[in-house]
């Protein structure tokens, strides 16, 4: 008798779908996320970054009653402020005991830098103390990344027994002055510098 090769091959068909399973669906494209911003730049990155500024220092404007290239290497400064603006310290050059500064909040993508200007206060002839807003600054800054902190010391004299210490917080590409001390009388005392902002302690 012949073998019934119809249900034979019926049973290997039936066999063949059963091990084969349902068929795969396609994979469906995962969602690709932006990289995340680099808020903590190495130090050698952050150099890139203030140098970078260094070589357009023409174009924003930079330092444009004196400038002293071998000055401002080592003491140029950038600290990112958001994921696309940097906060750059510019030293255009050192004097007897202190440096002229200046300080900008710089967009490396669209090659852009906006002017932050600094706020200050000076005392007329009278001892009034007056509000100034100021371009460039002379004294010694330190920028704290974490809180994103200016702080300058400005000496009236080398020695230092008399200047205005003023604190600063980088905030929407702004400096925003948060406290000025200050002590006018250059008398060989390091002590005290009093607050003239926000309550002024000298007497007006």
């Amino acid at each position: 008798m012949k073998p019934n090769v119809f249900l034979t091959t019926a049973t290997l068909v039936l066999v063949s779908t059963a091990c084969s399973g349902p068929a795969a669906t396609p994979e469906q494209p995962t969602a690709t996320q932006s990289p995340t911003p680099n808020l903590s730049p190495t130090p050698s990155q952050a150099t890139a970054i203030a140098r970078q500024f260094l070589a357009q220092r023409e174009q924003f404007g930079a330092c444009q009653e004196e400038f002293r290239p071998i000055d401002s290497q080592e003491a140029a400064i950038a600290y990112p402020i958001d994921a696309d603006t940097y906060f750059v310290q510019v030293q255009c050059f050192l004097a007897a005991y202190q440096g002229n500064y200046e300080f900008f909040a710089y967009t490396p993508a669209n090659q852009t830098a906006q002017r932050l200007t600094v706020t200050q206060y000076t005392q007329n002839e009278q001892g009034q103390w007056q509000k100034a807003e100021q371009t460039s600054v002379g004294g010694l800054p330190t920028y704290d990344p974490t809180t994103k902190t200016l702080t300058v010391n400005s000496k009236y004299r080398g020695l230092g027994d008399c200047g205005a210490i003023g604190t600063y917080t980088v905030a929407a590409k702004t400096l925003k002055l948060t406290e000025f001390k200050a002590k006018p009388t250059c008398d060989g005392k390091m002590e005290p510098f009093l607050p003239v902002y926000p309550v002024t302690v000298y007497p007006q």
